[in-house]
């Protein structure tokens, strides 16, 4: 079975968290994650069921380099229009160099691409497969994944902060269906996956590269 060769990744990892390097990055990873492989596994999922594939790894790397260079062009060209009056990423300007690359590199395709795609493109998408129509599973999770960022966009009862949730929902929603249909298309958890780091971290390594740097 493929998944003990995934537990075996996930064993060797718990290993190397203990002995050298008890980060809370690689804590979630290993605790998260394996919950989530578990799911898979007493659900009986295959690696294919959850965009593990090797077999479909080419299209999602594909795929997932193309939505990479996209977003890059679109967020750059967004940045020299808006220039020094942007206020995309006011609580990053003037951060050393060393935490937002910590931040773009190991934090977010780690602790949050990793998690939620294995999780909602992944297990919760092959679940819902099994029981609806394709577009419902897709409209279910994408659902789910807007509802999922509430907690961090929680900032208040008023009328602002009720604004500000429901703007949230509604931009993960609509990221989580194209995250979604990435992976229907190309079988492959690569792709949405690769969507949605340049979408989170790849964004805000430019940003902070052209305004925020200095």
């Amino acid at each position: 079975n493929d998944w003990f060769d995934l537990a075996g990744g996930v064993d060797s990892a718990n290993y190397v968290r203990g002995q050298y390097a008890p980060h809370p990055i690689l804590n979630g990873l290993v605790s998260k994650g394996g919950l989530i492989a578990a799911i898979a596994v007493a659900a009986r999922l295959s690696l294919d069921d959850v965009g593990l594939s090797r077999d479909a790894l080419p299209a999602g790397v594909r795929v997932g380099v193309l939505s990479v260079l996209a977003v890059g062009v679109v967020v750059a060209v967004g940045a020299t229009v808006l220039g020094g009056d942007s206020q995309l990423i006011p609580e990053h300007v003037g951060r050393q160099t060393s935490d937002v690359l910590m931040q773009t590199l190991v934090e977010i395709p780690v602790a949050t691409v990793l998690l939620e795609e294995f999780a909602f493109r992944g297990v919760l998408a092959a679940l819902f497969h099994r029981i609806v129509s394709p577009w419902r599973a897709v409209a279910a999770t994408s659902l789910l994944f807007g509802v999922w960022h509430v907690p961090g966009a929680w900032s208040g009862t008023d009328l602002e902060g009720v604004a500000s949730v429901v703007a949230v929902i509604a931009a993960t929603t609509m990221a989580g269906t194209v995250f979604q249909l990435m992976k229907d298309r190309t079988r492959s958890l690569v792709a949405p996956g690769l969507a949605h780091w340049a979408t989170n971290g790849l964004s805000l390594l430019i940003v902070w590269f052209m305004i925020g740097s200095g």
